[in-house]
């Protein structure tokens, strides 16, 4: 069986979820007996699941006793007389009586005398019969009781959109991926949602249905569920590139698997063979192609599928291609909204890397996450978020009511200056705000925060609150909050994007950006990525914030690029002599799979190893009987945990193990480590 028949096979298979607008839309028109002709053109990437709603349009019709026909796009030949031939067959069996021949007005005759809902399939493939469809046949049809339903890979251009019009009512819908609490859905029908890697294999899928249906297939057939990823990605991949896709373009999808998104200038300066006009427009016009504001990019859930190929297929290249688009990126001087992206990329590029031991997830597209300012009306939304655990931890303020109070003087006098990222309904779900630092600022900072800037500056403060609006280079923190249990975003995510904003903006400004936190969590992570700290130390003891530290990245002039660099030798130089060395990230991986051989021989140190030599020396660390153990005993209850119940929360795991959070991920990353150290020295 072909990989193709065998895809719609599992499709077939799989329960239908989500689609509840569109669903909703044919629904209405089947309810209505006396309902227009309408034309409805559903588009999307392949596997985003265009033929399985069709599908279910053809069922609801059928259940309706409405007529209900189906014809494929690829499968009938690309004529006219193919096309009524293909649905000829369709009504022949019910028709026999009245319909003896293909002709176009008896086919039509036949229609009038019966509601009828007919999905062409893969409408691409009928480019030769587009033009006779819009103004020969469609005209024809009768003014209700007719519903055609056309899918195709790309949206229609939108003087097509205008054509499509052919004097009836017309329909434009575009799938995008199913949300998270969706794929989550799909799941828990088959009965997988108590999988122990189940939040990890939803979160692999990225909501593309082809993904879904062949992770679930994985466990099923009970391959290794943790690193379904890799053929599931292969497979997406294989599917996605059954397109018109010209071997020369297949370099420039490479680049695009890494790089968020580029201008024709941009790609072609990465590659090896650059693409000319015609070229351009061709990769432009593939299903899984986006337009966005600096050029092209690939959709979401393509890029993770292509990418994770790419990175096994070629690793070198893979992690050659990415230190060179960085370093290029990091060297270019322009405007602020250029030096911005050239951080929000670098962040996309190795948000592995700058997340690794840590809760806190970066968007993959920072092209795709867009904050806004604030509106009138936020107001309540912002306290909403501001109450959930953790962000006000961030500042340490001397009362619950003090930073609300900030919030609400934020709002009266500095709008502008609340960022907020908002969710496909228009509600806020994480925010966050601060000041650049001249003398309005400071004295305003002053008033709700006393003693604090000066000091966190010292010297430096004096310089600062005289500097005018124009020449402030320090952007100082003040405020975040996220919505703790938002249905589509994990609250780790939603710190991810605030955080990659915030970065985004202070270096597309060439500032300083600078904030206090007594929050562990943060404190750790910032100086994981090459913060500046420094006590606040001086203030009075009763002071809220006399325990603060201040944490710091100086962007001014060419600090951008030098903190790019000083990253990239420290990750270069932990991929030299690979082979003899373990990471925190490797030790992770391989420990939630410690009981499972068959998934920890697949895992990066399993192949070092070997699955049940590693397994064997793993289980003498994790239950203290390896001579070279040192860890200590909090760390080993944390590594313990990790290797029975992987799934866990962080939260519920530092509960169960009666740590508070910043001290739960302090032992499991200083555990992590000290397990990495251990098998590098064998």
């Amino acid at each position: 069986m072909s990989i193709h028949a065998n895809e719609i096979l599992l499709e077939k298979q799989s329960p239908f979820i989500g689609r509840t607008s569109e669903l909703a839309h044919v629904l209405h028109w089947l309810q209505k007996a006396d309902a227009s002709t309408e034309v409805v053109r559903i588009s999307g990437m392949g596997g985003i699941g265009k033929s399985a709603l069709l599908r279910r349009f053809l069922d609801m019709a059928r259940k309706r006793n409405v007529r209900a026909l189906w014809v494929n796009g690829y499968s009938c030949s690309n004529s006219v007389a193919g096309f009524l031939d293909a649905l000829h067959a369709q009504m022949a069996p019910a028709q026999t009586s009245h319909l003896c021949s293909t002709r176009m007005d008896e086919i039509v005759d036949a229609i009038a005398r019966q509601r009828t809902v007919l999905c062409i399939d893969e409408y691409d493939c009928l480019e030769s019969v587009e033009g006779w469809l819009q103004g020969a046949f469609i005209p024809e049809l009768p003014d209700t009781g007719f519903l055609i339903v056309l899918t195709a890979r790309r949206q229609p251009a939108s003087e097509l959109g205008q054509r499509l019009a052919w004097q009836r009512k017309v329909t434009l819908m575009n799938l995008e991926p199913l949300r998270r609490t969706e794929v989550r859905r799909f799941f828990e029908t088959l009965g997988m949602a108590e999988h122990p890697d189940i939040e990890e294999i939803i979160q692999s899928t990225h909501g593309h249905p082809l993904a879904m249906v062949h992770a679930a297939d994985a466990l099923q057939r009970r391959k290794p569920p943790s690193r379904t990823t890799w053929p599931v990605s292969h497979t997406v991949s294989a599917s996605l590139l059954k397109e018109k896709v010209a071997p020369e373009l297949c370099e420039a999808l490479d680049v695009l698997s890494v790089l968020p998104q580029a201008s024709q200038e941009l790609l072609n300066s990465l590659l090896v063979s650059p693409l000319n006009l015609p070229q351009w427009q061709q990769l432009a016009e593939l299903s899984f192609i986006q337009p966005m504001n600096e050029g092209i990019s690939l959709h979401d859930a393509a890029r993770v599928h292509l990418r994770e190929d790419f990175a096994r297929r070629e690793p070198e290249k893979f992690k050659r291609l990415r230190q060179r688009i960085v370093t290029q990126l990091s060297q270019q001087s322009g405007d602020v909204r250029k030096r911005a992206n050239a951080a929000a990329t670098f962040m996309a590029i190795y948000r592995e890397d700058l997340c690794m031991n840590t809760p806190f997830i970066l968007p993959d597209n920072p092209g795709l996450i867009e904050f806004d300012s604030y509106l009138p009306g936020d107001g309540p939304h912002l306290h909403r978020l501001l109450e959930e655990e953790g962000f006000q931890q961030t500042t340490t303020f001397g009362s619950n009511d003090a930073p609300h109070n900030l919030l609400d003087e934020m709002i009266k006098y500095f709008p502008h200056n609340i960022r907020v990222f908002r969710d496909r309904g228009g509600a806020p779900a994480v925010f966050h705000a601060g000041l650049a630092l001249e003398k309005e600022a400071c004295e305003w900072v002053h008033a709700y925060h006393p003693q604090v800037l000066e000091t966190c500056f010292g010297g430096d403060y004096d310089r600062i609150r005289r500097l005018s609006r124009e020449h402030a280079d320090t952007y100082f923190h003040l405020l975040g909050g996220a919505d703790r249990h938002h249905p589509n975003h994990e609250f780790h995510e939603l710190y991810g994007y605030m955080m990659v904003d915030g970065f985004s903006y202070a270096s597309g400004h060439g500032m300083r950006l600078t904030m206090t936190s007594s929050w562990a969590v943060t404190k750790e992570y910032f100086q994981s990525l090459g913060c500046q700290t420094r006590s606040l130390s001086g203030l009075p003891i009763w002071h809220p914030a006399n325990r603060d530290l201040v944490l710091e990245f100086d962007w001014r002039e060419e600090g951008l690029s030098e903190w790019i660099r000083l990253f990239l030798e420290r990750t270069s130089s932990g991929f030299t002599n690979l082979l003899l060395h373990a990471t925190a990230t490797q030790v992770k991986d391989a420990l939630v799979v410690l009981n499972h051989l068959p998934a920890l021989e697949m895992t990066a140190l399993g192949r070092k190893w070997g699955g049940k030599a590693l397994q064997q020396r793993l289980q003498a660390i994790v239950h203290d009987t390896s001579p070279a153990t040192s860890l200590t005993d909090s760390q080993q209850v944390v590594l313990l945990l990790l290797s029975r119940e992987p799934r866990l929360r962080p939260e519920v795991a530092a509960h169960r193990l009666n740590m508070s959070r910043s001290a739960y991920y302090r032992n499991l990353r200083n555990a992590l480590n000290g397990v990495a150290q251990i098998l590098s020295q064998v």
